[in-house]
């Protein structure tokens, strides 16, 4: 037995490979993460795989590094033709460089909301290369194991620090189709600025956060909430997303609703963005709010000020925990005392034709095993349909799916490996029995509410959130016609 790439029957976020031998059997590997970007825009062919390693760039325009090989452009470094000599800017050029939307991390400290007054406690950023660290991710996928690089993380130590050990750091993610940016403020620096410099004006008024300088001259229209803005006015989110289009009103990206952790990512608070002009520059100033602040536990803050240039709203896993759905957060979570439910939603590129034989389906997921209590026999399903959608942030949406009949238990121990293999081969045969699947959406119910765990989540980690490997054979048995579709609902379902 061999198995080749179908490449034909590329997917954003899957591979199929078919049995040299038997050209009927198939293996198709799903994941969360984008594995493909269309070569030609537009074309709904997702022929080209993404390599998100970045690539040294040293011009008279650039001197940093971009990465290419995928549908999202990215930069970071100097952009000398137009900033001149000065480090420390990100590029996000969307739809492969073709509009590009630029910012620079430039100020911490307090600003007083009515007013739009600064207070500066940082002084000048360090972009001191020496301590700009990079890594590129790598996943395996199918049974050749082939070798995709699909996300590059950089970071930055040391931007501003405080005495007493005090640091800000800047990290940011690019996968092929997002750019994710994290700001994190440790606890000494957090206690440093607690005692030495509170905010000069009454912290029900004042937000605590960061300044970017902006260049969105490459960007035609910039929306909240579908309502086009006016960039050389004064905005802000107001609790709504924003989005950058191009004149054709495509669009470029999207920047969510922002929040800040605390460093074990179990409480956060929103934050707010406020876009302005101040001369002949822009600026971004992202913060939450003191009063707000001052109630978080203590621990390193993390601010995810989503200047994440997110094409998809992560909303292909997300957690219920008693009705109230989270799309993003760097874990799934189970938590003690509340009725959760996780969900995971994978979409190949070809669809699995009704009545194929499902000879093996394996289900994986990584789980922080310092983190969290053994769990045994809790059930998890497929969601009943032929192509379910994503999950969105409405009441229960996990919840209240319609399940399959078919189920398995997972039990979650400590064996010394972060990855849990469930087999969800009873799911699959329902599923295809029924219906030609287009897309696949499993949920784990854990009703106990004694059980807390943390499973990696796609905003976490790209390269190590869910995945899903089903081998297939077609044309080995029709569909069942006339086949009674039944209407199956949770044995759990809040009302």
């Amino acid at each position: 037995m061999a198995w080749v790439e179908r490449t034909d029957l590329r997917g954003l976020r899957s591979r199929t490979y078919q049995d040299t031998a038997d050209p009927n059997q198939r293996v198709l590997s799903v994941r969360l993460a984008p594995l493909h970007y269309e070569a030609t825009i537009d074309s709904g062919v997702y022929d080209a795989a993404i390599d998100a390693t970045p690539v040294r760039v040293d011009n008279p325009q650039f001197d940093g590094w971009r990465i290419t090989a995928a549908g999202w452009h990215y930069a970071l470094g100097k952009d000398l033709e137009n900033h001149g000599d000065v480090d420390g800017w990100i590029g996000f050029g969307g739809r492969q460089g073709a509009h590009w939307f630029k910012f620079r991390l430039l100020r911490v400290g307090y600003l007083h909301w009515p007013t739009r007054s600064w207070q500066d406690i940082g002084g000048a950023p360090s972009y001191d290369r020496a301590d700009l660290n990079r890594e590129t991710r790598t996943l395996t996928i199918g049974p050749n194991d082939d070798a995709i690089a699909v996300e590059s993380i950089a970071t930055w130590r040391n931007i501003w620090n405080t005495p007493g050990g005090g640091e800000v750091a800047i990290s940011w993610r690019a996968n092929g189709e997002r750019l994710k940016e994290e700001v994190t403020v440790n606890q000494a620096a957090r206690t440093w600025v607690e005692a030495n410099a509170p905010p000069e004006t009454p912290a029900s008024e004042t937000w605590f956060g960061f300044v970017y300088r902006l260049d969105w001259s490459g960007v035609p229209k910039v929306l909240r909430d579908g309502v086009e803005q006016d960039t050389d006015g004064d905005f802000a989110d107001d609790g709504e997303a924003i989005e950058l289009r191009d004149a054709t009103d495509r669009l470029l990206a999207f920047m969510p609703i922002g929040a800040v952790w605390t460093s074990d990512f179990e409480i956060s608070a929103p934050l707010r963005k406020r876009f302005y002009r101040d001369g002949s520059d822009y600026y971004l100033a992202v913060g939450v709010r003191c009063g707000t602040l001052a109630g978080l536990p203590d621990g390193d803050l993390v601010f995810d000020p989503t200047e994440n240039m997110q094409v998809s709203a992560s909303s292909d896993d997300a957690e219920d925990a008693d009705g109230t759905v989270t799309l993003t957060g760097p874990y799934l979570r189970l938590y003690q005392g509340s009725d959760c439910y996780l969900g995971w939603r994978f979409v190949p590129g070809t669809s699995i034709p009704q009545g194929a034989t499902v000879s093996n389906a394996d289900f994986q997921f990584r789980f922080d095993h310092a983190n969290f209590d053994t769990i045994n026999n809790r059930p998890l399903y497929g969601e009943d349909g032929a192509n379910p959608g994503t999950f969105t942030e409405s009441s229960s949406d996990i919840a209240n799916r319609t399940a399959t009949t078919a189920s398995v238990n997972v039990n979650l121990v400590d064996v010394g490996t972060d990855w849990q293999l469930v087999e969800v081969d009873s799911i699959l045969e329902e599923l295809v029995g029924d219906y030609t699947v287009q897309a696949v959406v499993l949920i784990l119910h854990d009703s106990t509410g004694s059980d807390a765990a943390r499973i990696t989540a796609y905003d976490g980690d790209s390269a190590n959130c869910g995945k899903l490997d089903v081998t297939y054979t077609t044309g080995a048995f029709p569909p069942v016609p006339g086949r009674v579709h039944r209407d199956r609902r949770w044995p759990l379902v809040r009302m």
